[in-house]
């Protein structure tokens, strides 16, 4: 490897020329064992395989390995050293040129000066700037829309949305007893635009507001269908013997947000379930 033999071997006086290149052949391939030269030489095979000596055959390959890990970022920088030179696009160029005529004597000249235009110097940097905004808003845009996009389109999301308002609405809103009227108030009724109009008015307005609109529109979906709970006069009523609405299930206790919130204005929910009343 260094213009010398790898191994050099001490042989008994009888071997032959032969012999060595031989032995020395097979002991550098088959791997050699170290011994302190004060200690004695093991009697077993095992104890000397236990000092075995196998890595300086492959010091050349680590050797190669290591010099190209050093030259590959090397010839990485190279091409792309060779690929990135500065090219001038002539979009704000600071050096130009203008041809403009002169009359002398009555003859025309023509001559070609050499101009530099300093505010491009700022427009350069402005429009840089610039650039990079936009691309950061495209990237907040596109990332936006494929937010709406996932919780607007598919319907376990429009679901999963209006269950959590009608949770915040209704303490003891069950979703296995409204399973189908659930699916049908969220394809049929409220529909995508309707989702969508609720995210937006809970982005602008809060959550509770957009809670209490779910809620109403809820309570007319079920007085739509035939399931709409009964009023407070209907209870009454219920609890008088002999009255037709005894049979008639109570619905469960209702807690609506408004009573949560203070500072949400009864008469203003009033209003919107009447205004939505009306509308209905």
């Amino acid at each position: 490897m260094l213009g010398g033999k790898p191994i050099e071997c001490w042989l008994p006086a009888e071997y032959k020329d032969s012999w060595e290149d031989y032995t020395e052949i097979y002991c550098w391939a088959r791997n050699t064992y170290w011994v302190s030269f004060h200690a004695n030489i093991p009697v077993e095979e095992q104890n000397r395989e236990n000092h075995m000596i196998s890595y300086y055959q492959w010091t050349p390959f680590f050797l190669v390995i290591c010099a190209f890990m050093f030259y590959f970022p090397c010839l990485i920088w190279r091409l792309f050293y060779d690929r990135s030179a500065w090219s001038e696009s002539g979009n704000f160029p600071r050096v130009t040129y203008c041809d403009m005529d002169i009359r002398i004597l009555g003859n025309v000249q023509k001559h070609t000066v050499q101009c530099v235009l300093v505010i491009n110097i700022f427009t350069e940097k402005v429009f840089i700037l610039l650039w990079i905004w936009y691309t950061v808003l495209a990237l907040v845009s596109a990332t936006s829309l494929f937010s709406w996009a996932y919780s607007s389109f598919p319907f376990i999301q429009r679901k999963r949305f209006i269950l959590r308002r009608l949770e915040l609405a209704d303490i003891e809103f069950n979703r296995k007893n409204f399973k189908a009227e659930l699916d049908k108030f969220v394809r049929d009724y409220v529909k995508m635009d309707g989702v969508f109009v609720l995210k937006m008015l809970t982005i602008h307005s809060g959550i509770l507001v957009c809670t209490e609109v779910v809620d109403v529109m809820w309570d007319a979906f079920l007085a739509e269908i035939g399931k709409y709970p009964l009023s407070e006069d209907e209870l009454k009523k219920a609890e008088i013997p002999g009255s037709d609405l005894l049979e008639v299930p109570r619905p469960p206790p209702r807690r609506k947000i408004s009573v949560l919130v203070p500072l949400l204005c009864k008469s203003g929910i009033s209003g919107y379930r009447k205004k939505f009343s009306a509308k209905s």
